[in-house]
């Protein structure tokens, strides 16, 4: 029944299993503190209150707001205990202006604009939008920061499963990604068989084939909507100077992966072993 699910559709066993793994994600999540000014501090899209506890514990002479659309997850992030009592949530959506111009010291967008294009339609505007609104937001010297996924840039992967089960899950992911349909192609090596996919549906592939409870969610997410350049581009284009980006696979993902499917390129008609690509984004800018 519907009462029994949240905005996104996630079941009430679903919302643990999400809220849970942000909470186990904190350590990966701490990584965007050094960039963070102190003072008015906004996450837009908030969740559970994750970043918020982080943000609390690191600033405690700040003053948090955080943002969520989802009024179970603002339920979650109000009831918490946070270290030095300075977090206020607040009900509204991250693609509309929250704060007045010029009044924010930080605003941190912590893997919420993917959601915000897969939610709306698949559409890079909404993304467009909440960074432009961002950037009037913040004062002078004001950050904006962003944590989110990250694209690959084009080309081929070639995939070789390690298991039946992923195996089943990539054909699963192939009709049901919610962006489109995925086209492949199976070729044979010298020992097996391998997916011949972009590099792009590959890494969407590999960022979600392990979830179970919330899989009717997740594969209609595209996680890696901008590669770093574009990301970058759409900052600068913004106003935004540019202070830090980076992008990096996440070790357990590595671990993860390493256990179910190998990763190949083609060179001279030989399949070489490659990287897996990097999932995670991290960029922080400055207004000007």
């Amino acid at each position: 029944m519907r009462n029994n699910l949240d905005k996104n559709g996630h079941s009430r066993e679903g919302l643990n299993a999400y809220i849970t793994g942000m909470e186990n994600s904190a350590p990966e999540k701490k990584k965007i503190m050094p960039y963070v000014k102190e003072g008015l501090i906004a996450e837009i899209g908030c969740g559970a209150g994750t970043v918020l506890e982080l943000l609390s514990q690191n600033f405690p002479e700040s003053r948090i707001i955080g943002i969520d659309d989802s009024p179970q997850m603002l339920s979650v992030a109000s009831s918490k205990r946070y270290s030095n009592g300075n977090v206020e949530v607040r009900l509204g959506d991250a693609t509309e202006k929250q704060f007045s111009d010029e009044s924010l010291d930080t605003i941190i967008f912590c893997s919420v604009l993917h959601e915000i294009f897969s939610y709306n339609s698949y559409e890079k505007d909404f993304i467009e939008k909440t960074v432009m609104n961002a950037y009037e937001m913040l004062k002078p010297g004001g950050r904006i920061i962003i944590r989110d996924g990250v694209r690959p840039e084009g080309g081929t992967a070639y995939l070789r499963f390690k298991n039946p089960e992923t195996e089943r899950k990539f054909y699963r992911f192939s009709e049901e990604f919610g962006p489109h349909k995925v086209r492949y192609r199976k070729e044979h090596t010298e020992n097996s068989e391998c997916i011949a996919v972009k590099k792009a549906d590959a890494m969407e592939f590999l960022s979600k084939y392990f979830y179970n409870e919330n899989w009717n969610l997740e594969v209609r997410e595209q996680f890696g909507v901008y590669t770093k350049k574009e990301y970058e581009h759409l900052i600068k284009n913004c106003g935004f100077k540019i202070i830090y980006s980076g992008s990096y696979l996440i070790d357990f993902l590595r671990n993860k992966y390493q256990n179910d499917v190998e990763m190949f390129e083609k060179k001279d008609g030989i399949y070489v072993p490659t990287n897996y690509p990097d999932s995670t984004l991290i960029l922080a800018a400055e207004k000007g």
